[in-house]
C-alpha cells in the first residue's frame, strides 16, 4: 500500500528526492561508461579488422611471392596463353565453320550405325631426314653366308643409315723441301723452300682445326676445357690445361681487333636492342665466393647484329659507357640504368611488350577476368605482328597496317586501364601501374616500321649464356669473361646471317693476320661473303 505524499514530512521528501537524483546519476555514469566501453570495443574491433585486412593482403602478396618463385624455380617458364572465345576476337586464319562440323560428324555417325568401315593398316610415315648430297658415302657390301658360287645378281638391296665418324686427333706433319739451284758464276748457291702455310699462332704445336674445335666447343656448345681434355685423353693424348689456356688466350688476343670493329659496326646503327644477364666471375681479391659480373647485349635487329660486352658492374656508369656514343632508337625494360640514358634529346625511349605481358599473365590467378582481357587485347597486337612477318611488306608497308589495326587496340586497351581502380601492392596492381608507366615507349612502336613490339630478339640471343652458366659456371677471370662475351658476340651474329660458325671461325683463324685493319669489317659474320667458307 503506497503511503500518501502528504504523510511525509518536507525534510523526508527532500532527503528522498535528492536520493532518486543521486541513483539517476549514478545510472547516468553507469550507461556513460557501458556507452565509452562500446565505443572502445568498436574502435578495437575497427583496428582489429583494418589490420586483419592488411594481413589478408599481405598474405595474398607474399602467397603470389613463394608461388611466383615455387614456379621460378620449378615449374614451366612457358607464358603461353589461349584466350576464351569471345564476340570481339578476330577471325583466325584457321577457324573453321561450326555447322559445318557438326554435320559432318552427324553423317559419320550416322554411317558407322549402320557399317563399320574396316580400319585402313598404318603407313609408315616414311623417312623423317633426307640425306644432304654433300655427305661422303661409305658402302659396305653384306653378302649371304651361303656359297654363291654359280648365281647370278640380279639386284641389291639398299640400306641407308646415318652414321658418324668420332673426333679423331692425327699428327698432321708439314713437309717443306728445300731445293738447291745449280752453283753460280761467284760460287753461291740458292736455296729453294716455300713458305709456310697460314698459321694463327706462330710456332704452335695444335693445328688451325684443333684450335677452331676447342673455341667452338667451349663457347658455342658450352663443354668446359676439362671435358674436352677428358674426351682427349680418351684417345691416349694427354693436354695440360695451362697448354690448352694458353693455345685459347692466343687465338683471343688475336679476335680482339676483330670484337672492336664489331662494336664500332653496331654502334652506327640508330635502333639498337639491349639487355643484361649475370656473370659469375672468380676473383682473387674475394675468397669463398665469386664476383656478380654482367655480360651487355645489345642488338641491332637492322642489320642483324649482336655484340656482348663483359662489365664488372649494372649500374648506370656501365650502361653510360656501354651507350654514350648511341644516338636513336633504344629499345630495353623497365630498368632505371636506362631511362637515364632514354632521357637525352637524340635517343627514342621504346619500351617492350612482352615484359608488360607478363605481369599481366602473373596476376592470372589473383584478377582473372581483368587479366585475361588485357592479355586477349595484347593477343591481337601480336596478330597484327604475325600479317607483317607472314608477308613481304616493307617498313612503311608494315607502320601502315600497325597504324591500321594495332593502333586502335593499343589506345583503348590503355583507356580501360586508366579507369581501373585497384590496390597498388596486387599482381594486377602492380601490372597496371607498369604499363601506364610506359605507355608512351609502348606505344612508340607503332609510329616506326623498322621497331619490333617486344625485345624478344635480345632475350634469345642471351638464352644460350644461362645455358652455358649450367655448364662452366663461372668465368676464371675478368679477361675471360671478356672472352666469354667476344665468342657469344661472333657466334650469335653468326646464326643470326645463317653462318657456320665453325667454318666462319677457321676462316678468319687463317686470313686475320693477312688482313688490313681498315678491311677487318669484311671479316664479320654479317658481311662476308658466304663463298668464300665453302
Amino acid at each position: 500500500m503506497t503511503t500518501p505524499l502528504h504523510a511525509f514530512t518536507r525534510e523526508q521528501l527532500i532527503e528522498h528526492y535528492e536520493m532518486s537524483m543521486q541513483r539517476e546519476r549514478e545510472h547516468t555514469e553507469v550507461v556513460a561508461q557501458y556507452e565509452a566501453r562500446v565505443i572502445d570495443l568498436e574502435q578495437t574491433v575497427a583496428a582489429q579488422s583494418t589490420e586483419i585486412d592488411a594481413r589478408e593482403k599481405d598474405v595474398t602478396y607474399l602467397t603470389f611471392q613463394l608461388n611466383d618463385l615455387r614456379r621460378m624455380l620449378f615449374a614451366s617458364k612457358s607464358e603461353r596463353f589461349i584466350s576464351a572465345a569471345c564476340d570481339t576476337q578476330y577471325a583466325l586464319p584457321f577457324a573453321v565453320d561450326a555447322d559445318a562440323v557438326a554435320v559432318a560428324v552427324e553423317a559419320e555417325r550416322t554411317q558407322i550405325s549402320y557399317e563399320r568401315k574396316k580400319s585402313a593398316a598404318k603407313k609408315h610415315i616414311g623417312r623423317v631426314i633426307d640425306f644432304p648430297e654433300h655427305l661422303p658415302v661409305r658402302t659396305t657390301v653384306v653378302e649371304p653366308a651361303c656359297d654363291t658360287t654359280g648365281m647370278v645378281c640380279i639386284g641389291e638391296e639398299i640400306t641407308k643409315e646415318l652414321d658418324l665418324t668420332p673426333g679423331q686427333l692425327f699428327v698432321h706433319h708439314i713437309v717443306r723441301p728445300r731445293y738447291a739451284a745449280a752453283e753460280a758464276e761467284d760460287g753461291s748457291v740458292e736455296i729453294v723452300i716455300a713458305p709456310m702455310p697460314a698459321r694463327p699462332i706462330d710456332k704452335c704445336m695444335a693445328g688451325i682445326d684443333l684450335l677452331t674445335t676447342m673455341i667452338i666447343d667451349k663457347h658455342l656448345h658450352h663443354i668446359p676445357d676439362y671435358r674436352q681434355i677428358a674426351r682427349f685423353e680418351l684417345q691416349g693424348v694427354s693436354i695440360p690445361a695451362s697448354t690448352m689456356g694458353s693455345w685459347q688466350q692466343n687465338i683471343s688476343e688475336l679476335l680482339r681487333p676483330l670484337h672492336a670493329a664489331l662494336r664500332s659496326v653496331v654502334m652506327q646503327t640508330d635502333y639498337l636492342q639491349v639487355d643484361e644477364t649475370r656473370l659469375p666471375v672468380q676473383d682473387r681479391t674475394k675468397q669463398g665466393t665469386t664476383h656478380k659480373g654482367y655480360l651487355w647485349a645489345v642488338h641491332a635487329p637492322l642489320i642483324k647484329v649482336v655484340y656482348f660486352e663483359y662489365m664488372k658492374g649494372r649500374g648506370e656508369v656501365h650502361c653510360r659507357e656501354l651507350l654514350q656514343n648511341h644516338s636513336g632508337f633504344l629499345q630495353t625494360d623497365d630498368y632505371a640504368a636506362y631511362h637515364k640514358h632514354k632521357q637525352r634529346e637524340d635517343v627514342v625511349g621504346v619500351a617492350c611488350w612482352a615484359h608488360a605481358r607478363r605481369y599481366f599473365e602473373k596476376a592470372l590467378d589473383e584478377d582473372r577476368s581483368r587479366a585475361t582481357l588485357v592479355m586477349t587485347m595484347i593477343q591481337k597486337l601480336y596478330d597484327v605482328e604475325r600479317t607483317a612477318r607472314g608477308g613481304t611488306l616493307s617498313h612503311a608497308e608494315r607502320q601502315d597496317l600497325r597504324m591500321a589495326l594495332a593502333a586502335p587496340l593499343a589506345h583503348e586497351l590503355f583507356n580501360w586501364m586508366k579507369q581501373q581502380v585497384v590496390l597498388p601492392r596486387t599482381p594486377m596492381g602492380k601490372a597496371l601501374a607498369y604499363a601506364l608507366r610506359l605507355e608512351r615507349e609502348l606505344l612508340v612502336y607503332l609510329t616506326d616500321g623498322r621497331l619490333e613490339i617486344d625485345n624478344n630478339l635480345i632475350e634469345n640471343a642471351i638464352r644460350p649464356v644461362a645455358l652455358g652458366r649450367k655448364n662452366w659456371l663461372f668465368a676464371g677471370s675478368h679477361d675471360a669473361a671478356q672472352n666469354t662475351a667476344m665468342y657469344r658476340s661472333f657466334f650469335a651474329t653468326c646464326l643470326l646471317n645463317g653462318i657456320n660458325p665453325y667454318k666462319w671461325l677457321r676462316y678468319v683463324l687463317l686470313h686475320v693476320n693477312s688482313t688490313a685493319p681498315v678491311n677487318y669489317h669484311t671479316l664479320l659474320p654479317c658481311f662476308i661473303d658466304p663463298s668464300l667458307l665453302d
